[in-house]
């Protein structure tokens, strides 16, 4: 994981409340999906295994999707 991503996660699990959380997911611009999968990472504790049973995608395929998210808190 490069170091960009690393401290978007960090900063996102630092968070101390839900509506700190959801002022600082809000403030990127991100798709319902893309707010409901890191809800499901972040808040719900989900792995990627469970979130791509509930989404209908592959593993592999939240695992690409969780990186541009990250991306986007650049």
């Amino acid at each position: 994981m490069d170091d960009r991503r690393r401290k978007a996660r960090q900063r996102l699990k630092d968070i101390p409340t839900f509506k700190e959380y959801e002022e600082e997911t809000r403030k990127v611009k991100l798709t319902d999906e893309e707010f409901y999968i890191l809800d499901m990472i972040f808040v719900k504790g989900y792995n990627y295994c469970l979130i791509a049973d509930r989404l209908g995608y592959s593993e592999s395929s939240i695992k690409n999707k969780v990186k541009k998210i990250l991306k986007k808190f650049d």
